[in-house]
């Protein structure tokens, strides 16, 4: 688990490499850890330990973003994908943007999060 700010500062050669190594660790684990990076940049990774899920930040640098694969899942006996399994509960803001999603309940969406559907869109929950 390891956390950096991405900023390899002026300084003499030990130190840039040890800040350099400590960035490249970071990226490594997707910044991996309990609480979120103290700095944060568009589109950044960041692997919450303490949910056991992948975020990243949005557009605008504003939340965090759960990641969800799409497709697939589950598996049978072999290969076959038949099953696509969604988590249980909603913990940050989401947008469905596009595109049309679906969610198979029941679920739990914490007090203060946000679902928006755009226009065009649509969210089925099943």
């Amino acid at each position: 688990m390891s956390q950096h700010d991405f900023n390899i500062a002026n300084q003499g050669f030990p130190a840039f490499r040890g800040d350099l190594n400590d960035a490249l660790v970071a990226l490594a684990t997707n910044s991996s850890g309990t609480t979120e990076p103290a700095t944060t940049y568009a589109y950044q990774w960041w692997f919450d330990t303490t949910l056991g899920v992948l975020k990243y930040r949005n557009a605008g640098n504003t939340d965090w973003v759960l990641f969800e694969a799409g497709g697939g899942g589950a598996t049978g006996g072999g290969d076959d994908e038949i099953f696509y399994e969604n988590g249980l509960i909603c913990t940050t803001d989401y947008t469905v943007t596009g595109k049309n999603a679906s969610t198979t309940g029941p679920i739990s969406i914490n007090s203060g999060v946000t679902i928006t559907v755009d226009t065009g869109s649509r969210w089925v929950i099943l």
